[in-house]
């Protein structure tokens, strides 16, 4: 689910200096790339995404808008180390009713949206039609990447890495206390192994300084919020 844009724009508007900063995490197809470029096309945006079919799509949906040149695409999993690590990829065929939700093209393994850096775990019951293979994939931590891009704050992080949400933010390590705003998923259960639930996220949020502006889960057991510094 995209971050409501409103309340990034008004979250934005107040908050002084340029140029903006807004990083895409897990961008799969780039859908939601292309909605933060186009929303604020003062923004630099920055995209993560490690499978390269995945990549190559998110690259022609950027070109086909014309925004290929405004926006750096990194073909990496984030995490809280530099290096390599098993990579669960997702496939099957999903219920023709959340496929027409989507609404974009399946991958060649089909269903793109569940790939995970941590094992699936509950996943495979509430979703039993998702299939995964294991490969393996370069990590990298932000806070030695992006000093190398010349960048020493994040205005906004979209964080949609299926339950490794943690460990992307702790490898921004300084990065985290210059960083305005993360929308992130939270669960109450353990779709992926070792997943943090949402009350150990809320907690992380809390004690890094950010406030919880907007929760769009409702009462369902897992779901999307917005977190802002205060």
């Amino acid at each position: 689910m995209t971050a409501p844009l409103d309340v990034l724009a008004k979250h934005f508007a107040a908050a002084p200096g340029s140029p903006r900063v807004i990083l895409d995490i897990g961008a799969a197809d780039g859908a939601d790339t292309v909605r933060y470029a186009e929303q604020f096309p003062s923004a630099r945006v920055l995209a993560f995404e490690p499978l390269p079919y995945n990549v190559e799509e998110l690259k022609r949906a950027l070109e086909a808008k014309g925004l290929l040149d405004r926006v750096t695409v990194f073909q990496v999993a984030l995490s809280d180390t530099d290096g390599e690590t098993d990579f669960w990829v997702s496939g099957g065929e999903p219920p023709d009713k959340l496929a027409r939700l989507v609404g974009t093209a399946p991958g060649p393994r089909g269903w793109r949206y569940s790939s995970s850096m941590l094992e699936p775990l509950d996943h495979l019951k509430t979703f039993p039609w998702c299939t995964f293979e294991r490969e393996a994939v370069p990590t990298r931590r932000l806070d030695t990447l992006l000093p190398h891009e010349g960048i020493d704050r994040i205005d906004f992080a979209h964080v949609d890495v299926q339950g490794a949400e943690l460990q992307v933010l702790r490898g921004m390590g300084a990065l985290l206390e210059e960083t305005g705003a993360v929308w992130l998923e939270v669960s109450d259960h353990e779709l992926y192994r070792g997943q943090p639930l949402r009350h150990e996220v809320e907690e992380f949020m809390s004690s890094n300084g950010f406030e919880l502006a907007v929760s769009a889960d409702g009462d369902r057991p897992q779901g999307d919020q917005l977190w802002i510094r205060g």
